[in-house]
């Protein structure tokens, strides 16, 4: 894909992932918005693109605003066609199943699926119009693997993000656009400090992940950039995502622990707090595990 002087727009791309993907854009020679509710993020990004050669703006921009989605189309769209289009905000919400107030539900949603939704509605109809363009939709490993059931809201929404993007393929098809779906693992950011997590502490929540499966933001990178040149639909850097994807069908979609079963007994572990039992402290410090960074993204 040439992307030299094409317009690519990214949401949450002050930090991890989004900084990463933006600064490879750029490299590329597309010309980056790069947008993030962290004004000063998204500045500092964009001069850093600037810097090593390339074109970039930075603009403000929180996805869950409706009059913030419609100030990032008006500031793009004054730079020329928009060809790229990188949802990748997200945050996320954790804790036993009964004990997560409601209102923390609806943030999730509104956050990491509404917000696509609405950066789609702004940019899509311009896409359609010339018959070109690509739409890449960040959703988690987590939604192919759902093996930190802590975390069942994030999980939920990233399921919804896979279904969303499988449709909304087959309907910007016949249009000429493109529709790709990006799963990363688990990946050096501040994911569960900046998460609201109810009944639990983030230490805990940590507990439920493959921290051994870490890794960086350049990883989630490479491992997009490699299916939007190989035309894939999706990019993950899960370690054998292909082969365990495929143990799934071939159990009929039984849940259980396959991507890491190290994981098994601290889901069992932390099943008692449904109980109210109270869960051992971790013996790692997961602060210790983690590069805390706040790109309000996760894998």
């Amino acid at each position: 894909m040439d992307l030299r002087d094409k317009v690519a727009v990214l949401t949450a791309a002050g930090a991890g992932i989004g900084r990463s993907v933006a600064k490879r854009f750029g490299h590329l020679g597309a010309h980056v918005v790069v947008s993030d509710r962290d004004s000063a993020a998204a500045k500092t990004v964009a001069d850093d693109i600037v810097a090593d050669g390339g074109k970039a703006i930075g603009v403000t921009c929180d996805v869950s605003i409706d009059e913030d989605i419609a100030s990032l189309a008006n500031a793009a769209e004054q730079i020329g066609p928009i060809e790229v289009l990188f949802n990748n905000a997200g945050v996320a919400v954790g804790g036993p199943i009964g004990k997560i107030p409601l209102d923390d539900w609806r943030w999730v949603f509104e956050v990491n699926v509404l917000g696509q939704v609405r950066a789609i509605n702004a940019f899509l109809p311009g896409m359609a119009h010339r018959g070109s363009g690509l739409i890449i939709n960040t959703s988690s490993s987590l939604a192919l693997f759902p093996e930190a059931p802590l975390l069942l809201p994030y999980i939920c929404s990233k399921a919804g993000i896979f279904g969303f993007t499988e449709a909304l393929t087959l309907m910007c098809a016949p249009l000429g656009v493109r529709v790709m779906v990006l799963a990363p693992h688990i990946t050096e950011t501040n994911f569960l400090f900046s998460a609201r997590l109810s009944g639990i502490d983030p230490e805990q929540a940590m507990k439920a992940l493959p921290l051994s499966e870490l890794q960086p933001p350049e990883a989630v990178a490479d491992a997009l950039f490699r299916a939007i040149e190989t035309g894939q639909f999706l990019a993950t850097n899960a370690p054998h995502a292909d082969s365990l994807l495929l143990d799934r069908a071939a159990e009929g979609f039984e849940p259980k622990v396959r991507s890491c079963p190290s994981l098994a007994d601290p889901i069992a572990g932390m099943a008692r707090l449904l109980a109210g039992a109270r869960n051992p402290e971790p013996t790692t410090d997961a602060r210790d595990s983690l590069s805390i960074r706040d790109n309000r993204s996760r894998p």
